[in-house]
């Protein structure tokens, strides 16, 4: 689909902006709007695979139904030439915090701290409604600017109230971020799992490096080194490899986050930030439980 394509009669293709194993996704101009927008478009293996075909409308119907600053919203869906499903969202510039890093334009420690932040909040309103992402990573996490990020691609998401996509002993996420609970059983995993994708992605951010295995912690405390000494507490809790060990919930550990913001602004004079950083997740966790 080049330059020029219309889809469903009102999304005009400008160009290709990125492409995975089961579909393409391209910027658009939205005809009825005038808007731009992105399309998610199944490719032909997509469409001839059942399972990546319900993973796709499970997808659709699970993103339109949140409202979150820091989700990725679907604003249509349908089908197209050759039973095609296809999403459409806001286009969204700034590419991701993997294409941000691998560019090494990395977030200062605190805008770090409030990127993961904002992924909690919109986890939480996530979890609220019985639904585990299952591949929370850099590669999905997109970048407006440090002060707004937005978490997409829920392809791979579980959902407690649905009948399972995954057979048992499956395996399903993205490498270096999978909780051990992930790796033995994608089917049967619960928000704890996000939790610990969420803490790599915090040592990431914090050590601008890949992460290595982050349970041996515990036995090799040397691995924690790369991040400042305040963060480590948090890294360590969201990567314990029992997951009863970890975070009970995304607004425990946003609550310990907010807690070393506010010690490094302390430290160096400024006002603590923490309190407003929880009242913006405590209000637009209430604003879309509302709307749900």
């Amino acid at each position: 689909m080049g330059p020029g394509s219309v889809v469903d009669n009102r999304y005009e293709i400008i160009e290709s902006v990125g492409s995975g194993s089961a579909a393409e996704v391209y910027s658009a101009t939205d005809k009825t709007s005038g808007e731009q927008v992105a399309i998610k478009v199944q490719n032909k293996k997509g469409a001839r695979n059942r399972r990546l075909q319900e993973r796709f409308l499970r997808e659709a119907r699970t993103m339109m139904t949140l409202d979150h600053p820091n989700l990725l919203k679907v604003l249509d869906v349908g089908v197209m030439e050759g039973s095609r499903f296809f999403l459409v969202m806001p286009l969204v510039r700034g590419g991701t915090l993997l294409s941000r890093m691998r560019a090494r334009e990395f977030p200062t420690h605190l805008q770090g701290l409030g990127v993961v932040i904002q992924l909690l909040a919109g986890l939480s309103v996530v979890h609220d409604i019985g639904v585990v992402h299952r591949d929370v990573k850099l590669g999905n996490v997109l970048v407006p600017s440090w002060g707004r990020v937005m978490l997409g691609d829920f392809g791979i998401a579980r959902m407690s109230s649905a009948p399972p996509l995954t057979m048992a002993d499956t395996q399903l996420g993205s490498d270096g971020y999978m909780s051990p609970e992930q790796m033995d059983d994608s089917r049967s995993v619960g928000p704890e799992t996000d939790i610990f994708a969420l803490g790599v992605v915090l040592f990431q951010l914090m050590a601008r490096r890949a992460a290595p295995d982050l349970t041996l912690a515990d036995r090799e405390p040397q691995l924690l080194l790369p991040v400042p000494r305040a963060v480590r507490p948090v890294v360590r809790k969201a990567t314990r490899y029992d997951l009863a060990d970890r975070y009970e919930c995304a607004r425990d550990m946003a609550v310990d986050i907010g807690a070393v913001a506010d010690g490094l602004l302390t430290a160096t004079g400024r006002k603590a930030i923490g309190p407003i950083w929880l009242g913006h997740f405590d209000a637009h966790r209430s604003e879309s439980s509302s709307t749900s």
